[in-house]
């Protein structure tokens, strides 16, 4: 048995993110802090559905839904029990959701909607070699001229270094897709 951490929000009122923690097997649930995110100006940043990783020397991070134009990212270093404030990474995240996982080479992927302005007619996947600090477009899932075109809510799993991602197609079906990782590339 180990800890088992699990993303958490609430959207009553203003938008805030937390994470609630079990270590007995997820019968007993404990709730963090909220996580607090700052604007240059002070004001704050509202943030939800976080989604999480575990680095390889032990770290936990998470990255969050925002409205503010940006994914948000927050760091633990004492297991999930308490987190950095959250800052903004180079990401645009226009209020959709995102997920993200690490393959068994190591590396970080990102599926999320990377437009600032509010639309989701493109879903890519990114990549982060360095634990989250650089980012690389790789693949485009889904993309329309139709501005009001919709592929939103991805999910993402990895099995080895195999990637699986579901999203919504149009709000109308949830789409898949595979994709093999070699070790030379993607």
């Amino acid at each position: 048995e180990g800890l088992v951490i699990a993303g958490a929000s609430t959207e009553q009122g203003r938008w805030k993110a937390f994470f609630d923690l079990s270590s007995d097997g997820v019968y007993i649930w404990e709730k963090t802090e909220y996580v607090v995110a700052k604007t240059e100006n002070g004001k704050d940043v509202e943030m939800i559905q976080p989604t999480l990783w575990q680095d390889k020397a032990g770290s936990i991070h998470a990255m969050f839904r925002t409205k503010n134009k940006f994914i948000y990212r927050s760091d633990s270093d004492d297991g999930g029990h308490s987190w950095s404030e959250a800052y903004p990474t180079s990401l645009p995240n226009n209020n959709s959701g995102i997920d993200c996982v690490t393959t068994d080479n190591g590396w970080l992927w990102l599926a999320y909607n990377p437009i600032a302005d509010g639309r989701r007619n493109r879903l890519i996947l990114s990549l982060s070699k360095d634990n989250g600090v650089h980012w690389e477009d790789v693949v485009t899932l889904e993309e329309s001229l139709n501005p009001f075109a919709e592929f939103s809510y991805p999910a993402i799993i990895a099995d080895g270094n195999d990637i699986i991602v579901t999203y919504t197609y149009k709000r109308e079906v949830i789409k898949y897709a595979v994709m093999h990782i070699d070790e030379d590339g993607y």
